[in-house]
C-alpha cells in the first residue's frame, strides 16, 4: 500500500542519508532487515547469513522477528552491512532494534527489575553468560536467569556493578543506570535516614542486600545481622560498617552522623581540657575503635592502656607521636592534636635532635615518630638484633653508610620527617650539602666531617692514602698542617667519594700548581727549558733531562693506578730509576750483551733474552695489575693479554733509545718508566691498547 511505501522510503531515508532521524517505529526489525538485505542488491537470506557468518535458520529467526533468536546473530549481521556493505553504523543499529542510551533509559523508568535487566543486555546483544561474567564475584549465566526471572533480584552493590558497566563499556550515563535499576543516591538515603534509631539505620543501609550477603562482608553471623537490626548496638563492629558502606559510595562522616560516631568537628571540638589520655579516647571513639584494636594501632598493651586510664602512669610521647601519625586516616587535624596534648611539630621535634651523639638520635627518631624496633628494622632490611645495637647506651654500632641512607628513606617517605636534617644527623649529606657544611671550619672539623659522611677512621685513611697513621693523627686531631696528608685526603675522597678536587682543595686549603707554566719560564714553549747537562739527545732536541723528569713528576702525580695512594714514593722512584737507566742501566745491558753469564754458560744474546722472557713474565702477571684505557681517567684492571702489549711497546721504545735521540731514553722499561710512558704516550699519541682515541696534549702541556 501507499502508506507501507512511504514508511519505507522514509526508513531508507535515514539509513542512507539522514542517520540522525528517527525511523518509523511501526517497523518491527523483521522488516527492516529485509528492506536492508534488499537494498543491498536483492541478496537471499542464505547470501546473507553466509557473509555474516551465522546460519541460514539464524537469520531466518532474526528476519521473522522470532524471540528467541540469538544475540550473537544481531552483532554478525550488524559488521556485515557495517564493514562490507559500507552503511553507517548507527543506523544500522537502529535498524536491528538497538536503541540509544539517551533513548532507551527513559522507556525503562518504572520497569520492574528483571524486566529493566533484560531490556539493557538485549539492547548491547550481550547474553546472559557474558553479563553474569562482569560481576565480582562472578555470577553463572544461570543465575544472571534467575534474576531475570524473578525468583531473586541483585544486591544493591550488584547493581552498582552493572551499572559501572554499562557506564564504563558501553558509554551509558551512570546515574541514569543506577536509577532505572532502583539505586538511590547514597546522600538521598542519608537524608532519609538522618535522626532514626541506630537499628532503622543500619537496616535502611542494607536496603535490599541480604542479611546472608552482609554478614559474609562483615565476618559475623546473619543472626547477629538481625540483632542489630532489632536494637542491639553493634559496638565492636561500627568501624568495619562504616567501611563497609564508605566502598558503597557513601561519605565516612555522614555514616558517623547516622550511627552516632563522634564526626571530625566534635571530636576536635572534645580536645578542650582533656588530659592527653580522654584524647587519645575521643580519637579512639571518633575511629570506632574498640580498646583492644586502639592499643595494636598504638603499639602498646592493654595494661599499660589501663594504667593509663586510672592515672598511674603519664601517655608517653612516643604514643601521642603514633596517635599523631592515624590522624589523616580518621580526617582529623594533627597541628590542633598537637596543641591539645603540648607536642611539637615532626620538623621541630628532628631538628632537636641535632648535636646528640648517633645512637641517640637514632633511638629518638624512633620514638618521635612511634615505630618500634622490629617496625624499623623490617623497613631497613636488617636483623632485629643488628638494629638494637644502634640504639645501645653504652658501646653502640655505629650503621654503615647504606644502612643510614635507609633510614632517611625511612623516616622521611614513612612519617615526612625532613629530608635535609636527617641526611645531616645521620652523616649522609649529599656532596653539596657536605661541603656546604665542612665549608669555613678548621680541617680538625672539616676532616671529621668527610670521614663520618664516608665511614672512613683515621687509621683507615692512613693506611688508603698510605701516609703512617701518626703523621695522619697530627692533622686530623691536631690540626698540623702536612701537605702530603691534606693532598692524600683530597685526591682519595675525589677518586673514591666523587667530591670535586677543587673543592676539596679549597676546603683543606691546599694551593695547587698551574697546569701550564708561563712565557719566559723555564718550562716555556717559546723559550726553552735552561740547558742542563743531560746528554747527546737531550741535547740535540732542545728538552733537558730535568725537564722531563719534572713532566715524568707531575703526570705520574696525577695518573698513578694501583700505588696512587703512595704517590710521593712512586715518583720519588721514577726519577731514581731514570738516573739509574742513563747512568748504568745502558752500560751494564752492553756488558751483558757482550760478555753473557760465564758462571752459566750463556752467551751475551741467551743472557739478554732470558732476562727479557723473566722481565716479562713479571711484568704480565705482578708488575703492571691496573692501567688506564683509553681517556677514562679511572684505573682499572689490565689483562694479561694487555700488560704483554704494553711491555712489548716499552721494550720497542727501550730499544729504539739506543740508536734514536729521543727525550724518552729516562723513560726505560721499569715498573715506574713504564708506568709514566703509557700515560704520556696514551694521552699524547693515542692509546697505546687500542680501545679508544683519547685527547691530544700538546708538547708544551706535555712537559
Amino acid at each position: 500500500t501507499m502508506a507501507e511505501f512511504k514508511r519505507e522510503i522514509r526508513f531508507l531515508s535515514d539509513l542512507v542519508h539522514e542517520p540522525g532521524l528517527g525511523f518509523a517505529d511501526q517497523l518491527t526489525v523483521g522488516e527492516r532487515l529485509r528492506i536492508l538485505r534488499e537494498l543491498s542488491g536483492g541478496l537471499t537470506q542464505e547470501a546473507v547469513a553466509t557473509a555474516a557468518g551465522i546460519s541460514e535458520r539464524s537469520y531466518n529467526a532474526v528476519e521473522n522477528d522470532d524471540r528467541d533468536h540469538p544475540l550473537t546473530s544481531l552483532a554478525a549481521i550488524e559488521r556485515y552491512y557495517v564493514e562490507t556493505r559500507r552503511m553507517n553504523r548507527a543506523s544500522v543499529r537502529r535498524a536491528l532494534g538497538r536503541l540509544p542510551s539517551e533513548v532507551l533509559l527513559p522507556r525503562l523508568r518504572g520497569l520492574p527489575i528483571n524486566e529493566v535487566l533484560i531490556a539493557l543486555r538485549e539492547n548491547e546483544w550481550i547474553t546472559r553468560d557474558e553479563m553474569a561474567a562482569t560481576l565480582h564475584p562472578a555470577l553463572t549465566g544461570t543465575g544472571y536467569h534467575a534474576w531475570e526471572t524473578g525468583p531473586t533480584v541483585p544486591t544493591a552493590e550488584q547493581r552498582n556493578q552493572i551499572a559501572a558497566h554499562f557506564a564504563a563499556e558501553l558509554g551509558y550515563e551512570y546515574r541514569q543506570v543506577q536509577q532505572v535499576l532502583g539505586i538511590g543516591s547514597p546522600a538521598d538515603l542519608v537524608r532519609e535516614l538522618r535522626g532514626r534509631p541506630v537499628a532503622e539505620v543500619l537496616r535502611g543501609l542494607r536496603r535490599d542486600t541480604t542479611a546472608i550477603a552482609l554478614a559474609d562482608a562483615l565476618g559475623v553471623t546473619p543472626a547477629t545481622i538481625v540483632d542489630w537490626e532489632e536494637g542491639q548496638n553493634p559496638r565492636d563492629k561500627i568501624r568495619d560498617i562504616i567501611e563497609h558502606y564508605a566502598r558503597e559510595g557513601f561519605q565516612r562522616e555522614d555514616l558517623k552522623s547516622l550511627l552516632g560516631v563522634p564526626t571530625i568537628v566534635e571530636t576536635e571540638a572534645a580536645y578542650a581540657g582533656k588530659t592527653p589520655f580522654e584524647i587519645l579516647e575521643a580519637l579512639r571513639l571518633a575511629g570506632a575503635y574498640t580498646a583492644e584494636t586502639w592499643v595494636v594501632e598504638l603499639g602498646v598493651s592493654i595494661a599499660g592502656y589501663r594504667k593509663w586510664r586510672l592515672n598511674e602512669n603519664p601517655v608517653p610521647s612516643r604514643t601521642l607521636r603514633a596517635a599523631e601519625r592515624l590522624l589523616p586516616r580518621l580526617g582529623l587535624s594533627q597541628a590542633t592534636f598537637r596543641t591539645a596534648v603540648g607536642l611539637t611539630s615532626a620538623t621541630d621535634a628532628v631538628s632537636a635532635l641535632r648535636g646528640l651523639p648517633l645512637a641517640q638520635i637514632i633511638k629518638d627518631l624512633r620514638e618521635i615518630s612511634g615505630d618500634t624496633q622490629d617496625a624499623v628494622a623490617t623497613d631497613v632490611h636488617i636483623p632485629l638484633g643488628r638494629y638494637k645495637h644502634w640504639e645501645k647506651d653504652k658501646n653502640a654500632t655505629r650503621p654503615v653508610r647504606v644502612d643510614r641512607i635507609r633510614l632517611v628513606a625511612h623516616y622521611a617517605m614513612r612519617h615526612r620527617f625532613p629530608r635535609g636534617i636527617l641526611r645531616e644527623m645521620l652523616d649522609v649529606q649529599s656532596v653539596p650539602e657536605l661541603m656546604n657544611a665542612a665549608a669555613g671550619r678548621p680541617i680538625t672539623e672539616s676532616i671529621p666531617l668527610l670521614q663520618a659522611a664516608y665511614d672512613m677512621p683515621t687509621k683507615a685513611l692512613a693506611t688508603a692514602i698510605g701516609i703512617y697513621s701518626a703523621k695522619v693523627y697530627e692533622t686530623v686531631r691536631d690540626g698540623v698542617r702536612h701537605d702530603d696528608v691534606l693532598q692524600g685526603i683530597a685526591t682519595y675522597f675525589h677518586e673514591h667519594q666523587q667530591i670535586p678536587l677543587e673543592q676539596l682543595n679549597a676546603l683543606l686549603g691546599i694551593n695547587q700548581p698551574p697546569t701550564s707554566s708561563a712565557p719566559g719560564t723555564e718550562n716555556s714553549p717559546t723559550t726553552g727549558p735552561p740547558a742542563t747537562d743531560g746528554g747527546d739527545a737531550a741535547a740535540s732536541t732542545g728538552i733537558g733531562v730535568w725537564s722531563i723528569w719534572r713532566g715524568l713528576f707531575a703526570a705520574v702525580h696525577r695518573a698513578a693506578d694501583g700505588s696512587r695512594y703512595r704517590r710521593g714514593l712512586l715518583t720519588s722512584f721514577v726519577m731514581g730509576i731514570g738516573a739509574l737507566e742513563e747512568f748504568i742501566a745502558r752500560p751494564l745491558i752492553g756488558v751483558l750483551l757482550v760478555t753473557g753469564i760465564p758462571g752459566l754458560g750463556l752467551s751475551g744474546t741467551a743472557a739478554f733474552a732470558i732476562a727479557s722472557l723473566v722481565y716479562a713474565i713479571l711484568f704480565a702477571t705482578v708488575l703492571h695489575r691496573t692501567g688506564f684505557v683509553g681517556n677514562d681517567p679511572t684505573p682499572r684492571a689490565l689483562t694479561v693479554n694487555q700488560r704483554l702489549r704494553l711491555f712489548a711497546l716499552a721494550a720497542a721504545v727501550g730499544a729504539l733509545q739506543y740508536f734514536l735521540p729521543l727525550p724518552w731514553y729516562a723513560l726505560l722499561p721499569t715498573l715506574g718508566g713504564v708506568h709514566a710512558l703509557h700515560n704520556l704516550w696514551a694521552y699524547n699519541s693515542g692509546n697505546v691498547l687500542g680501545m679508544a682515541t683519547p685527547p691530544v696534549l700538546d708538547d708544551a702541556a706535555l712537559v
